[in-house]
């Protein structure tokens, strides 16, 4: 009988150390994703906060810088909130330990093909910055879950299935799939929902859909798509998603935090 979990991470809240600011300035970001988190200083605590996502911008050392924040983000810690760091693609040895102090779990923005990331980020990074951070932090028993942007190439798929590979190779067995949200006014478009599956095709990996996705019929397909191909988890699932999940006797298990915890 297939499985599926569904995610609805409303017991967890999405921080910025950086507010919006951000030295990469991605085309399909331009800081919009950053302007909606909230900060450490008007961070709410509830009784029903279990986790947070700590992101931000990357500073010109190509990380979030997180130092100056450790202690408040240890206070919140100590008050068993858990902790999913987005931290960048330059860790370096003593930024991954100081990081396993903070973290529970690591999102990794992961890629593998060199053009990609020479077109995308401009020189920023380089593929060997990625394998060099994932290694570092993997190496500090550090729980890390890669995450793929299928599309970012424009809007073409090139290289993704290549770093799921590659990650596979390293002895991951777990990935987190998110797929590009157009600029709008732009003549970019997301891959079709098909392209995005055969990127994991009859690879041994627990695959999560993630929460950047874009919306509407596209959701709709691509989440039906991912529970018909043996996705582990989706996040914030399409209606008709769960309802194809129900009617074809899917055993449902749900969890109200971030994929990754």
């Amino acid at each position: 009988m297939n499985k599926i979990r569904f995610i609805y991470p409303k017991f967890t809240t999405s921080i910025s150390l950086t507010k919006s600011q951000c030295s990469l300035d991605c085309y399909y970001c331009q800081s919009k994703y950053l302007s909606h988190m909230k900060s450490l200083s008007n961070l709410h605590l509830s009784k029903d906060l279990k986790s947070l996502l700590i992101s931000g911008g990357v500073n010109p050392q190509g990380i979030v810088p997180f130092m100056d924040k450790k202690d408040e983000i240890l206070k919140l810690k100590a008050k068993g909130i858990r902790v999913n760091f987005h931290p960048g693609a330059k860790i370096d040895k003593n930024t991954a330990k100081a990081i396993k102090e903070i973290a529970d779990v690591i999102s990794f923005d992961f890629i593998s093909d060199e053009y990609t990331i020479k077109q995308v980020y401009k020189g920023f990074y380089n593929a060997d910055d990625y394998i060099t951070s994932i290694e570092n932090l993997i190496n500090n028993n550090i729980r890390v879950v890669p995450h793929i942007l299928c599309g970012v190439l424009y809007g073409n798929i090139k290289g993704e299935r290549k770093a799921i590979l590659r990650l596979k190779e390293m002895g991951f067995n777990e990935a987190v799939l998110l797929v590009l949200r157009p600029p709008k006014d732009s003549d970019i478009h997301s891959p079709e929902p098909e392209k995005i599956i055969d990127v994991v095709k009859d690879i041994d990996m627990n695959i999560t859909l993630g929460c950047m996705r874009p919306g509407g019929n596209y959701r709709k397909k691509i989440d039906i798509l991912a529970a018909q191909n043996n996705f582990s988890t989706i996040v914030m699932p399409h209606p008709d998603c769960e309802r194809y999940c129900m009617e074809n006797d899917y055993i449902i298990e749900k969890g109200d935090e971030c994929c990754v915890f």
